[in-house]
């Protein structure tokens, strides 16, 4: 474990601080999964780059512009691309990659940002009800 992130756990002072660290940690892998899931499903074919195909897939928007441009770079039969496509569009949302990938991770950004905003309201409701309660 490096030691960035064992001081930024050693940072988190409350349970608030871990939740938001928690959901930091999983937002930043919801991020990578797409782009690792490729990777595993291209892993065992030699015939594809895994770089060079998620390039295509953030290139481009369109199922059958995606399929021409792997044609077109791999020089494979057309099978074999329209095999690894479909297999790769079964396991991977491809929403992820091109212009709707930034939209899709907009909204995801703003549903964590209300979440983060939820907690805050919690906690400092509980404060002052605790100060309250205690009348102070």
């Amino acid at each position: 474990m490096s030691t960035g992130i064992v001081s930024i756990v050693a940072g988190v002072s409350s349970l608030t601080g871990l939740l938001a660290l928690l959901g930091f940690w999983y937002y930043t892998w919801q991020i990578h999964s797409a782009a690792s899931s490729v990777r595993q499903i291209i892993e065992g074919d030699r015939q594809f780059d895994a770089q060079a195909v998620i390039g295509i897939l953030a290139q481009f928007d369109t199922d059958q512009a995606r399929l021409r441009a792997l044609e077109a770079l791999t020089h494979a039969s057309g099978s074999a691309v329209s095999a690894l496509f479909r297999k790769v569009k079964a396991n991977v949302d491809l929403r992820q990659f091109g212009r709707d990938g930034w939209a899709f991770k907009r909204r995801q950004s703003a549903r964590l940002a209300f979440l983060f905003f939820a907690l805050a309201v919690v906690s400092v409701a509980y404060y002052l009800f605790g100060a309250i309660r205690n009348g102070g």
